[in-house]
């Protein structure tokens, strides 16, 4: 993936191209995140309820959300793949990102999914009940990286 840059006259032309199918362009600005602020206590709830079989397999308690001023989400269907975007400064400098200036598509090719909007959620954790056929039920919270937990409370507390 690259992207040039040619300033002229407080617009921005932006070229993004893949060189292959399922590439992510993503870019997020002005983001603030919301956390539960005593999720170890929501986990033992909620390990408490699955113990009884009153919580549902599968269902998952949000606990993180990033919400996001602005976005810009790109994602090629093959490549090569590109977009060119004019993008309009307000002031007298470049925007410092694409999701939070004001951009048109002037040209598109080979591309699945594009997306340029404001005031989203776009990123998010979730707990979990996980089990084992070796160990008690526990709560996790998934991370950002990868399926891979780290645990918060077990049924032993």
């Amino acid at each position: 993936m690259s992207r040039d840059h040619q300033l002229d006259l407080g617009r921005l032309r932006v070229s993004i191209s893949f060189g292959r199918a399922n590439a992510v362009f993503f870019e997020a600005s002005d983001c603030v995140v919301s956390h539960i602020a005593d999720s170890g206590r929501i986990g033992a709830m909620v390990i408490d309820l699955h113990g009884r079989a009153k919580w549902e397999t599968g269902h998952v308690v949000i606990t993180e959300l990033v919400t996001a001023g602005a976005i810009t989400v790109l994602i090629s269907d093959r490549g090569p793949a590109q977009i060119e975007l004019r993008i309009t400064s307000t002031g007298s400098q470049a925007p410092t990102s694409i999701a939070s200036a004001t951009a048109a598509v002037e040209k598109v090719s080979n591309m699945a999914f594009t997306i340029h909007g404001s005031s989203v959620t776009p990123l998010f954790r979730v707990g979990e009940v996980e089990r084992s056929l070796w160990r008690r039920a526990r709560f996790v919270v998934r991370p950002n990286s990868g399926p891979r937990a780290s645990s918060l409370v077990s049924e032993e507390g």
